[in-house]
């Protein structure tokens, strides 16, 4: 595996996490962007959908921060919920059946970043918009970026109530699978290898584009995504 921070026994999660965030936030909001904007590039290079790639969104993001930032965020899959309106209506990643039992597959998730310290990074965040649009939602959502700490969660995923609120529960199984689904795409590893060669942490300046390879393997020149973060959630 290219990237060790993946399967490292030293980064395997905690069971529990403390009342208070025992450190400051792994990155700043101006990191989160400039990794942000670069991720959603290549993708929109690619001519995929950035709505509804998180696990690229966490994979190349986790080999960037560890990379040049020396950050160790590891990706997990599972079910999550977002409050994302005064409407009450949530944004929810998962599937339910008739008894309202709750679970997350193949075809219902999300992926996120956690660090060793209960930090989560959800770098797929500033596109909810689209998703919570697609989930049947009428309000357009600003783009604002998503770093919080696990002890802030509410306590169910039926249980956000405001704006900002949110909860994730993690299915190992399932990120085990996606994991190695990921490495065995040749698409998403040239974009992670492309990305990591582009990203440049500051004050360096980021090349505004740079060159990926599409799954025909056809080159394209990708740019910085035109998207600008407007606040936190």
């Amino acid at each position: 595996m290219p990237f060790s921070q993946f399967n490292s026994p030293a980064n395997h999660l905690p069971i529990t996490w403390p009342a208070v965030p025992l450190e400051g936030p792994p990155i700043t909001p101006a990191v989160y962007q400039r990794v942000f904007r670069l991720v959603h590039g290549a993708l929109l290079a690619v001519y995929v959908d950035p709505s509804t790639t998180c696990s690229q969104f966490a994979y190349i993001a986790s080999a960037i921060l560890h990379r040049h930032h020396g950050v160790i965020a590891i990706p997990v899959a599972g079910a999550a919920t977002f409050q994302v309106d005064t409407d009450g209506r949530a944004l929810g990643y998962w599937t339910a059946d008739d008894d309202g039992q709750i679970w997350s597959d193949d075809d219902a998730f999300h992926c996120w970043l956690n660090t060793p310290s209960g930090w989560i990074l959800d770098f797929q965040a500033p596109l909810h918009s689209a998703s919570y649009i697609r989930k049947g939602g009428n309000t357009a959502l600003r783009h604002f970026m998503f770093q919080r700490h696990l002890c802030e969660q509410s306590e169910t995923l039926l249980s956000v109530a405001e704006p900002g609120d949110f909860h994730f529960e993690p299915n190992l199984p399932l990120t085990d699978h996606l994991e190695k689904c990921f490495f065995a795409n040749r698409m998403d590893m040239g974009l992670l290898a492309s990305c990591v060669d582009w990203y440049r942490a500051p004050p360096t300046k980021l090349a505004t584009e740079h060159r990926v390879t599409d799954a025909d393997g056809v080159e394209r020149m990708a740019r910085l995504s035109p998207i600008r973060i407007k606040g936190a959630w």
